[in-house]
């Protein structure tokens, strides 16, 4: 999945891909280069027609995702809430779950606040080897969905 938009200085905006995971990984490393050509390759894969531009700015750093690829909001003790998982859609899931953090936080009942996200158990993420294995497993078949998809598109 990807998403790209015109900057107001008429650049082009694209990012998506996939999520790189190393394994053992920390959470503040940021393997840029390697996210910086999936992108390039994706963006050129995009618009042909620009082979040969200049790319300005890239990052490729950590993402928030839980195993089962769902968001999560919710509260640790009495006074500290979080949303994770909003891999994928980051921005609209963000600007959502800020306007549902803000009316749990006022003790607003809403249509969000009553969303089967709130207070919901993740699946915990396994210690290693069995992350990474667990990481690859689902990268690879979302890398094989993209391909089927791709491959559907054609015909």
């Amino acid at each position: 999945m990807h998403y790209y938009r015109l900057t107001h200085d008429n650049r082009i905006l694209l990012g998506g891909s996939e999520a790189l995971y190393y394994y053992d990984s920390p959470l503040h490393e940021n393997r840029n280069e390697r996210m910086k050509a999936l992108l390039i390759e994706d963006f050129l894969d995009i618009f042909p027609q620009l082979k040969g531009i200049k790319f300005t700015h890239h990052w490729g750093g950590p993402i928030s995702a839980t195993l089962d690829l769902i968001p999560s909001i919710g509260r640790i003790n009495d006074d500290i809430w979080y949303s994770i998982g909003c891999m994928g859609h980051g921005v609209s899931f963000t600007n959502y779950n800020g306007l549902t953090l803000a009316e749990l936080i006022l003790e607003e009942r809403s249509k969000r606040t009553e969303f089967f996200i709130i207070n919901r158990r993740e699946i915990p993420l396994p210690p290693e080897p069995l992350r990474y294995m667990t990481v690859s497993a689902i990268r690879n078949y979302l890398r094989y969905e993209d391909k089927k998809g791709k491959k559907e598109k054609l015909r």
